[in-house]
């Protein structure tokens, strides 16, 4: 083996640990993600309680509810707006291993919904951040 060839191993050998080192720092410095409150693997199903009656979500509503779900940030908001009509009464979770777990829309932080779930954050309500479209989602869940 020439010395050209053992510097070039070298080189490539420097390049690869620099890397790697570079991809464990970033990991180290970037925040951390949303946390999640459910993973879609815990879920058994999903229903929406509207006038007394449960409506069963299909396999894309509720991706898209554990979504919006897991998004919302933690508050122990007190100005809440009232409203005389939410789009449904709760949102009631399905779980395999543990027990349901029902998710209530108590009013409203301009568009976003303000919902009471004590399993999840028993210190006061999740506030959805989505702008308008978990309540979209809620409403497209029932017959009118």
């Amino acid at each position: 083996m020439s010395n050209r060839t053992l510097i070039v191993l070298t080189f490539f050998v420097l390049i690869g640990i620099a890397v790697l080192l570079g991809l464990n720092i970033k990991a180290m410095v970037t925040p951390k993600g949303v946390s999640q409150y459910l993973a879609p693997g815990e879920v058994r199903g999903m229903a929406v309680e509207h006038d007394g009656k449960l409506f069963t979500l299909n396999f894309s509503q509720q991706n898209m509810f554990l979504q919006y779900l897991n998004q919302s940030d933690r508050t122990a908001e007190k100005n809440i707006e009232k409203a005389s009509q939410l789009p449904v009464k709760r949102i009631v979770i399905y779980r395999f291993n543990n027990s349901d777990i029902d998710v209530m829309p108590v009013g409203y932080k301009g568009k976003d919904l303000l919902l009471s779930a004590p399993t999840l954050n028993s210190q006061g309500l999740l506030w959805d951040t989505s702008e308008g479209a978990l309540e979209t989602l809620l409403n497209s869940t029932y017959d009118p």
